[in-house]
């Protein structure tokens, strides 16, 4: 569904807004708070960054998650739920009517992680610097 898939880079282009955070590794190479996630998940995610990490994301996917109207929200859960539980019909009801906020973050985020992960420049930056590329 090509509006879910536009929702986790509706959340990162927010977090591109803020300037990177520069007593995190790396943070001094960072040009946006999202570089510092993509290192930090691309590293290793550290246990006592990611209640700040929660924290940090968490009005973002609210914002794309109270942005669609009721009957959006009610196909975006369905379609989120479908692969999660095993009855989606169950949180939706019948007729569709429910939103279910709590697996739309989450399933929005788990697309953000990915994100971070495939991220083109996943080199070590200790060895080469963010914008150099192997080889050269």
């Amino acid at each position: 569904m090509a509006r879910f898939e536009r929702l986790p880079f509706d959340v990162i282009s927010q977090i591109q807004k803020s300037p990177p955070c520069l007593e995190l590794e790396g943070g001094e190479d960072a040009k946006t708070l999202w570089d510092n996630y993509c290192l930090d998940q691309n590293r290793g995610p550290k246990p006592l960054l990611e209640s700040a990490w929660t924290a940090t994301f968490a009005p973002h996917l609210m914002k794309v998650v109270d942005e669609p109207d009721t009957s959006e929200a009610t196909l975006l859960t369905f379609y989120c739920c479908w692969g999660q539980c095993g009855a989606p019909i169950e949180v939706v009801g019948d007729p569709p009517v429910g939103i279910y906020p709590q697996a739309l973050t989450a399933a929005i985020m788990d697309e953000v992680i990915k994100l971070a992960l495939d991220r083109p420049w996943r080199v070590d930056v200790q060895d080469l610097g963010w914008g150099e590329k192997e080889g050269g």
